[in-house]
């Protein structure tokens, strides 16, 4: 399985909605887009669908938080980072 990660890709609402609502988050659509806007954040792609994410923000000099680390049920436990 060939998972793209990528930084910085604009993604839609429906892409983010559709990976919170498959672990049973719910979001309200209207703020998700303009919280992913004022975040960093990484995407993960099989298949050019969106199956995961993690959100951080920062101050730019000493802090960061991590926000919605989202993986697909169907992808956890079997993406893996490699070196």
């Amino acid at each position: 399985m060939k998972i793209i990660y990528k930084t910085k890709k604009e993604i839609t609402v429906e892409e983010i909605i559709k990976v919170f609502k498959s672990v049973g988050w719910n979001k309200n659509p209207k703020d998700i887009l303009d919280a992913f806007k004022n975040s960093y954040y990484v995407t993960a792609y099989h298949n050019d669908k969106l199956v995961a994410f993690a959100r951080a923000i920062s101050d730019g000099v000493y802090y960061t938080s991590i926000f919605d680390v989202i993986v697909d049920p169907q992808y956890q436990k079997k993406v893996l980072l490699k070196r």
